[in-house]
């Protein structure tokens, strides 16, 4: 076992932190960007209010929350800038890949893509930032990290919101080889493809020295059955963590997804209009939120 802890420098610490940051604010605008589409997809694919539902919600989480458990296994064992770059590269062409789809079935599976891909983020991003940081630091590291879902999902709207206004009246747009899209393809497409900027990003600071290895050795992965029994001791308290998450969840989630719809339905906002004034209250009153709880 071991009894000293080198922990990187802070500058570099809080770099790393900085570059999760960003990648986890792509995640959101990637994941947010359908909040504000909801009607131009609705009315070009002729789908239903449950459809859509589908699209936002079980289509992401169907395999976002099953690929995790391994993706978090794999991030114990192996190179984690390596498994967030991977993962960044492939939910933003999923999340590209929502743009060239022309049927229902096709931006189902783009989006459980999308789900796929971001699953990978926050398990590897939460041991790198705990190897990065002494534990009385972390609370602060960690909610900076977080602020990305907040401003990212806010981004979205508002992103989603200048491509709209931008294209406001245009029905479809050329782009030569590439073939015609309509704007809600396109508002896909822009926010999709940026972001694989931030893969490369990933390998601009060293992965840290794994810490508090209390089971095996340096070099070592900690066998399975030692997690089990570990999360099986703890049973409660992991139950209640994740009981509670989980109707946070469908509460926050839920209505976060379906606002801006409400907002252009009952007030007959344009579609902008509800991004930017949704958007900046998430990205103002969530930043604030996840701040307020450091302590």
């Amino acid at each position: 076992m071991p009894t000293v802890k080198s922990y990187p420098h802070p500058s570099k610490a809080w770099y790393m932190v900085v570059v999760l940051f960003i990648a986890y604010t792509f995640s959101a605008i990637d994941r947010q960007i359908l909040t504000l589409l909801v009607e131009p997809v609705r009315a070009d694919l002729q789908l239903s209010d449950f459809e859509i539902s589908l699209l936002q919600g079980f289509a992401f989480s169907l395999l976002f929350a099953v690929v995790g458990l391994p993706l978090g296994r794999l991030a114990d064992v192996r190179n984690r800038r390596s498994i967030i770059a991977c993962g960044i590269s492939f939910w933003c062409m999923m999340t590209a890949a929502c743009g060239l789809s022309n049927t229902y079935w096709q931006l189902f599976l783009a989006r459980m893509g999308v789900g796929v891909g971001e699953a990978s983020l926050s398990p590897a991003a939460s041991s790198l930032i705990a190897d990065s940081f002494a534990p009385e630091k972390r609370a602060m590291a960690y909610s900076v990290y977080h602020l990305g879902y907040p401003i990212g999902g806010g981004l979205a709207l508002i992103i989603g919101g200048l491509v709209l206004s931008a294209l406001d009246g245009v029905e479809q747009v050329n782009l030569g080889w590439a073939g015609e899209f309509r704007a809600w393809q396109l508002a896909f497409i822009i926010v999709g493809l940026p972001g694989l900027l931030i893969a490369g990003l990933m390998f601009s600071f060293r992965e840290p020295a794994r810490q508090d290895r209390l089971h095996c050795q340096e070099g070592q992965s900690v066998e399975l059955s030692v997690l089990w029994h570990f999360i099986r001791q703890r049973w409660q308290a992991f139950g209640a963590h994740l009981s509670s998450v989980s109707f946070l969840g469908m509460l926050a989630i839920g209505t976060a997804i379906w606002y801006p719809t409400f907002l252009i339905r009952t007030y007959d906002m344009s579609a902008s209009e509800a991004g930017y004034s949704f958007g900046l209250v998430m990205g103002f009153c969530g930043t604030a939120g996840v701040l307020c709880g450091v302590g």
